[in-house]
This record gives C-alpha cells, sequence and structure tokens, in this order.
C-alpha cells in the first residue's frame, strides 16, 4: 500500500469516475485501475463496484477504505509541512563566511540553484582565523576556509568540499622536495616560476591564495613551454602546477618531484541546531 494507491482512491470517491478522477491525479485511467486494483488485492476485499459507463458505487468495505485513506492523507499532509517548515526555521539566518573570491562565487552558484532561500543567506568575507573564531565563538554558522588554515579544535567539525587542483613542482636538490605535504606558508620567501601563459583564473586563484595568507615569493617570469627545462636546471626554484596523475611526493622525472599543496577547500562549523540543514548543504556544494 502507497500513498498514491490512497489518492486514487480518495479522488475517485470525489469524482464517481475514472475518467475524471485520472485527470485530476495527472494520470492515465489504466494506471488508475492499477493502483486500484493492488489496492483491493492487499486489503482482500472489493473497493467498489464499476459500471459500463464508467460510474462506481463503493461497497461497505470502499467507504469504510475511504474514510481511513481520507485521515491518512490529513496526517500525511501535516507531516510534510511539519518538516519542511522545521528545515525552513533551522536554516533562517545562515551565517556563512569565506576567504576568496572563488568561494563565494561557489556559494552564490548554490544560492542560485537554491532561489527559495535566497533571502535567509547572510554571506561575510574575512580571514580565515577570524572566520575560525567566529564559527566557535557561535557567531556564524558555517566558513569555507582552505585546508592549512584549519585549527585543531575538538569542537570544529571538518569537511572536505574540494581537494586542491594546485601542486608544486621543484627539483629533487630543493629544500621542500622531502616533504611529503607543503603548507602554503612553506612558500613565503621561495623564488617561484611565474609561467606567462598560465590559466589566468588558475594564476589569479594563486596570487590570491599567497596574499591572503602574507606569504611573499620572488616571481621569476618565463614562458610556459621553457618552464620545465629551467626548473630542472635550477637548485632554488619551484613552480605551481594543476595537480596530475603523479601520487604526492612522486618523480615527474629524474630530476623533478611533485608536491601536493594546502590548498584544498573545506567547510568548518560546528554542531548545532542547523546542523541537518549545513550538512545538507555541504552534500551539494561537493556536486557544484
Amino acid at each position: 500500500m502507497n500513498i498514491q494507491q490512497l489518492q486514487g482512491l480518495v479522488a475517485l470517491s470525489t469524482y464517481q469516475n475514472f475518467t475524471k478522477a485520472a485527470s485530476n491525479l495527472y494520470i492515465s485511467q489504466p494506471a488508475l485501475s492499477k493502483q486500484i486494483q493492488r489496492l483491493e488485492e492487499e486489503l482482500n476485499c472489493q473497493l467498489m463496484i464499476r459500471n459500463r459507463s464508467g460510474c462506481i458505487q463503493f461497497t461497505t468495505q470502499g467507504e469504510e477504505a475511504i474514510s481511513y485513506a481520507k485521515k491518512i492523507l490529513v496526517d500525511w499532509k501535516n507531516m510534510e509541512n511539519h518538516f519542511d517548515q522545521r528545515v525552513k526555521n533551522e536554516a533562517v539566518g545562515l551565517s556563512i563566511g569565506y576567504v576568496t573570491d572563488a568561494h563565494k562565487q561557489l556559494l552564490q552558484q548554490y544560492i542560485a540553484t537554491h532561489q527559495e532561500l535566497r533571502s535567509i543567506f547572510r554571506l561575510e568575507k574575512s580571514t580565515p582565523s577570524h572566520l575560525i573564531q567566529s564559527i566557535i565563538d557561535t557567531e556564524m554558522d558555517m566558513a569555507l576556509v582552505h585546508e592549512q588554515s584549519i585549527l585543531d579544535v575538538p569542537q570544529l567539525q571538518k569537511v572536505s568540499i574540494k581537494r586542491g587542483g594546485v601542486s608544486i613542482q621543484v627539483p629533487k636538490s630543493h629544500k621542500l622536495a622531502s616533504k611529503k605535504y607543503v603548507s602554503i606558508h612553506d612558500l613565503n620567501h621561495e623564488q617561484v616560476l611565474m609561467q606567462r601563459r598560465i590559466c589566468p583564473q588558475s594564476n589569479a586563484y594563486i596570487q590570491h591564495a599567497l596574499k591572503t595568507y602574507h606569504v611573499v615569493v620572488d616571481p621569476v617570469e618565463v614562458e610556459t613551454i621553457e618552464s620545465l627545462e629551467v626548473l630542472q636546471q635550477s637548485r632554488g626554484l619551484l613552480r605551481f602546477v594543476a595537480d596530475s596523475t603523479t601520487p604526492s611526493n612522486g618523480f615527474v622525472n629524474r630530476e623533478i618531484c611533485e608536491l601536493r599543496t594546502g590548498f584544498g577547500l573545506w567547510a568548518v562549523y560546528i554542531i548545532s541546531k542547523k546542523q541537518t540543514w549545513i550538512e545538507q548543504m555541504i552534500h551539494d556544494l561537493k556536486l557544484l
């Protein structure tokens, strides 16, 4: 037994005709007939008598079934309304922090697909440390921050939304080559090959991240096609690349190794009455 069968039974009690009831339910007449047939099989009784003109007459059992079906449908609707309102109440005033414009674009993309919730979001741009402290102080519900800025605070819930997409390549003689993981702060005052033909969006993202975390690098401009050769001949240079299939701390060739950086995007929040809504939002953000 399902809700559709009960809705079909109640519609038939209202219209007393299969054709009209099916039309009101936006299903075909044969589909409605099958629903009623299965309902009769499950209840093990005949609910109605159908004449040649398509009109119906309910049996005593049919009248009793209609009474129960109406009550069940009212309770079902009340349950739907209750949980729908609860979700809206939980989401009201949802405050979300972010660090970079890329984070803001991701949030705006999410909001664009949930127009009915547009008015309940409050977005705030700030530094990672301020956002995390605001989460701890319960002044903010959730924040999008880079992986390397997450503090080891027990009450903070941390969920990865998107992995970095940015690695660095260094000569095997470079002081960073022995690391399994490179924090953005490890890059401070390092010489970095800046490729003139690198994707503008990637370049802007890297520059913004460096600026956000007050990391200063010494840029060495080269043409993209020359960068690997220059890197191989150097001892103290590094270059940013999009994550490849090379494993963390894996070698691109005999001279160059590739290391994962801390550019991953994470959501940070604490357990609260808005938990259900936040978890659903994080799930949706991962799909964007």
